[in-house]
């Protein structure tokens, strides 16, 4: 497929940019009034894997972090000190969550440890403090 760019003519309209996920060499311009509606227009996409936001201004990134967050599982913030030695947009780091709420990996995809989680058990133990240092030596002996 041809690389192909699309441009909504009102965002708040749209409604198959925010329900389908789509992959290979398209995008969309979806224009927005201000932080505020740009939150919001993200937030109807239900979940996505990771955004980048670029910017000089801490204050408006901070808040967008916050705004946006929620919506994501991972944002790459880039301002001039790091602009020349980020990794890169949707780059996958095997410290770092890659998949996010929603539709959007379940949470988290199977890089790195989080491909483990499937080999352990978590288990909660609640007991005396004796019992408790005891389970813990006896766990670190293990290893």
């Amino acid at each position: 497929m041809a690389p192909t760019l699309l441009k909504l003519s009102d965002a708040s309209k749209a409604q198959a940019v925010h329900a389908v996920e789509v992959f290979g060499p398209a995008a969309t311009v979806v224009p927005y009034r201000d932080e505020q509606e740009a939150a919001q227009l993200i937030a109807r996409g239900g979940g996505s894997l990771v955004t980048s936001l670029y910017g000089e201004d801490h204050a408006f990134l901070a808040r967008m972090v916050s705004e946006i967050g929620p919506s994501h599982g991972r944002l790459l913030v880039v301002d001039p000190a790091i602009a020349s030695a980020h990794t890169g947009h949707g780059i996958v780091m095997p410290q770092c969550n890659h998949g996010g709420p929603g539709r959007a990996g379940n949470g988290e995809e199977l890089g790195g440890l989080y491909g483990l989680r499937f080999y352990h058990q978590r288990l909660a133990v609640q007991g005396s403090t004796d019992l408790l240092a005891s389970l813990q030596a006896s766990a670190a002996n293990l290893h």
